[in-house]
């Protein structure tokens, strides 16, 4: 929701807002004329055409030729539309998600494999916001809170443990 918020503010595309608005109006109810509105009316009525809204993702953000992430401001983004659009809250720390592997460093750090984001649909056949993140010895995270590592090019690490030797990316 917050690359379809982003798109109206940004204008992205000319008639960025005007879609958003559309696509976010409550049964019955009228069009959000503002993004507030907007963001109030879709998880208040998360069951109302969830696939108009998805279809703004790829009009605001076209999916690139070829390998590759499309270029949105947040991530995870859909892969495809869902049946209710909902918010999914998390309370992790270091970006842990769908862990896929663990390694040990020397300094007994655990880096963590994460094989998706939190409300991505990643499969174990592909992803889109799989990081790495790192844990001190007594559980606390290192990484970023939200995603973990990112840098490198880090996308989908795949089911195994990460090479702790290598994967100091963030």
């Amino acid at each position: 929701m917050g690359g379809l918020l982003s798109g109206c503010i940004t204008r992205v595309q000319t008639d960025a807002c005007e879609r958003l608005f559309q696509a976010s109006t409550p049964p019955g109810g009228a069009a959000p004329t503002d993004t507030l509105t907007a963001a109030q009316a879709i998880p208040l009525h998360p069951w109302n055409e969830p696939e108009k809204l998805f279809a703004l993702l790829d009009h605001f953000y076209p999916a690139q030729d070829g390998p590759g992430s499309r270029t949105v401001p947040f991530r995870p983004y859909l892969l495809f539309a869902p049946g209710t659009w909902t918010i999914a809250l998390r309370y992790a720390g270091g970006g842990l998600s769908g862990l896929g592997g663990i390694g040990i460093d020397g300094d007994g750090d655990a880096w963590a494999a994460n094989n998706q984001m939190a409300g991505s649909q990643s499969t174990m056949y592909g992803g889109i916001g799989g990081t790495l993140s790192e844990l001190a010895p007594n559980g606390r995270p290192i990484s970023p809170m939200t995603t973990g590592y990112t840098g490198g090019g880090v996308d989908f690490p795949g089911w195994a443990s990460p090479s702790p030797a290598t994967a100091r990316c963030g």
